[in-house]
């Protein structure tokens, strides 16, 4: 994707919804104030030479991944899931929750899964279709959007990852946690293309140009 803004400009990336005020805190602690603009999605920042925009967290990393952001702030869980070719800058330890495989507790056979068909719901297909391939699973996959709740529809079984914290999952829901996945949190990071641009740059100012020609293959 080719942007007709100015090259120099640094395109970031900053997600909606809970984790959105500790990213604006986190920027603003390093002297990027965020004010808020004309557009609410297109927020102003204090210093010049950035465009920030507003996008859902798996946007960002599909928007990284396709070069039209430079650099955003996303979950861990979504680069996972898509398996995007990015580079972390940073793990900034915010919103730290657990991914796991959970189910409704009368579902287990002695505290296991059943050897019969399942259902397994999730937000996360990629990672769920693993999930079941690798354990060789008798089991369909059902998309949900956000973390599911316990049902009690009379199904084979509700299984599904989650990114609600283990201690919910537990005794929110009556569920139990049968496998922990990943233990997602918020990462900055970068367009590839951009970081091989600027390693090339660097090296030709330390007169590496063998290192710069390496870089410039990777972009």
């Amino acid at each position: 994707m080719f942007r007709t803004t100015n090259p120099s400009t640094l395109h970031l990336a900053i997600p909606k919804g809970r984790i959105q005020t500790g990213v604006v805190d986190l920027l603003d602690a390093a002297g990027l104030e965020l004010r808020s603009g004309p557009r609410g999605y297109r927020p102003v920042p204090s210093v010049a030479g950035y465009e920030v925009k507003l996008h859902k967290p798996l946007t960002i990393v599909e928007m990284l991944a396709a070069g039209s952001r430079d650099v955003g702030f996303t979950g861990a869980d979504w680069v996972a899931e898509t398996d995007a070719d990015v580079i972390e800058l940073l793990d900034t330890g915010l919103d730290p929750v657990e991914m796991v495989v959970a189910t409704p507790e009368q579902v287990l056979e002695n505290g296991g899964l059943p050897r019969r068909p399942l259902v397994v719901a999730s937000e996360y297909p990629r990672l769920t279709k693993q999930w079941i391939t690798e354990r060789n699973l008798d089991a369909a996959f059902v998309r949900s959007y956000g973390p599911p709740r316990s049902s009690h529809r009379k199904t084979p079984m509700s299984s599904w990852t989650s990114r609600r914290p283990v201690r919910r999952a537990r005794f929110q829901s009556g569920l139990s946690v049968m496998t922990f996945l990943k233990a997602p949190t918020w990462l900055t990071l970068h367009d590839p293309a951009s970081t091989a641009k600027d390693a090339a740059q660097l090296a030709r100012l330390e007169g590496l140009e063998a290192h710069a020609r390496a870089a410039e293959l990777r972009m």
